[in-house]
């Protein structure tokens, strides 16, 4: 795998991510400083400090980047003096972004947890793969290679903040260090290999569907139908998908080819005992904190009507804060990342949970690019 091919995946996958992402009217600038707001949960600080924080990332951001940048890979090189270069010949790998949800996805995909080999980005936490097998991606790289990611992610930066700094919030590009960390790593496999992977249509899907070696997608984000990707990632091996309408659309818009492909098993509902027997409808919102004054004001229609109990399932990746705030005001269950009950409905922006829960036979009601008084008339309808 050559630098060109490193840089056209990471730039593909950032085109994609401009065409996909849904700004609510606002200008993608906007969206991004409430996305950077949300990511680093600056609701826990007063407004005030929270607005200046972002202003001054926006405003420096490419010096912090490159700050950044230098101190991890002074802290890599620093890392590797002290790893051995590890065989990962023979394996089946996952790399390690952080995937919540990856052991449900493996057991409906019939994958064993403890036959796949987790590699995990520097500095994180790989207690959030207990139960696997992990590599630190530092082993299966050189110092040399370190060294040329850590360019490469700098002329990245660079070229990204010239090119689309004035019309975005580019807070994320230090990522580009570890995905070149990753390109180095993944162009060592060989035909013992099987890479096993989650990504769409980001970097990391354009990189894993690209590999010489025997891929395997298991579909974690729902996809949909009306898209306009740059280019279409590749050519996985073997693909399981959430059901044949996704399927259509994977092969459509995604992917060149699909060689053999399957369908995930369905969604697990547990923590039954949790629901309360009380007569009222329980109702489930999937929530994301781009869409949270819309949850909120659905949440307070439904508990002002008196006929529902209320579920929260915030995102895995997203701050529990303000629906602890709002749960302090109304009465809720905030669900716990584990939690799958079977709810009597759902309400729910486009997401990929909603998706499960309407294939396993729970109502949903999509509340996007509707006003809340007439999400309020579906439900009550139902």
């Amino acid at each position: 795998m050559n630098k060109t091919e490193m840089f056209r995946y990471y730039i593909y996958g950032y085109l994609n991510l401009r065409v996909m992402n849904n700004n609510g009217g606002k200008s993608l600038k906007e969206h991004r400083c409430e996305t950077l707001k949300n990511y680093l949960s600056l609701e826990r600080f007063p407004k005030w400090m929270g607005n200046l924080f972002v202003w001054i990332s926006v405003h420096a951001e490419l010096p912090i980047t490159l700050l950044m940048e230098l101190v991890r890979f002074l802290l890599y090189e620093m890392q590797k003096t002290y790893l051995w270069q590890l065989k990962i010949h023979d394996r089946k790998l996952y790399l390690g972004i952080r995937e919540q949800r990856l052991k449900q996805i493996l057991g409906n995909a019939h994958i064993k947890p403890g036959d796949v080999t987790i590699i995990t980005i520097p500095l994180m936490n790989s207690r959030i793969f207990d139960g696997f097998l992990t590599i630190p991606l530092l082993s299966c790289v050189s110092a040399i290679q370190i060294c040329k990611a850590f360019v490469y992610s700098i002329q990245m930066s660079l070229f990204m903040a010239k090119k689309y700094g004035k019309t975005d919030v580019l807070f994320r590009s230090y990522s580009a260090f570890d995905f070149f960390l990753a390109c180095f790593c993944f162009g060592r496999l060989d035909n013992s290999n099987e890479v096993i992977y989650t990504s769409t249509y980001s970097r990391w899907g354009y990189l894993f569907a690209n590999l010489s070696v025997r891929t395997t997608f298991l579909q974690h984000g729902m996809l949909g139908s009306d898209l306009c990707f740059l280019k279409k990632t590749g050519c996985p091996d073997i693909a399981f998908f959430l059901n044949e309408e996704e399927k259509v659309n994977c092969c459509k818009q995604l992917f060149t080819k699909v060689s053999e492909s399957h369908f995930l098993e369905g969604l697990k509902f547990t923590s039954n005992e949790k629901l309360l027997n009380n007569g009222k409808v329980n109702v489930l919102i999937v929530c994301n904190l781009i869409h949270f004054d819309k949850e909120e004001a659905i949440v307070r229609e439904l508990h002002k009507s008196g006929a529902y109990n209320v579920y929260i399932k915030p995102h895995p990746l997203g701050s529990y804060l303000k629906y602890e705030k709002l749960g302090e005001e109304i009465p809720l269950i905030i669900l716990l990342k584990i939690d799958y009950p079977k709810v009597d409905m759902v309400i729910s922006y486009k997401s990929t949970l909603a998706i499960e829960y309407r294939d396993a036979g729970v109502k949903v009601i999509w509340h996007d690019d509707k006003q809340v008084e007439n999400v309020m008339k579906e439900i009550n309808n139902v």
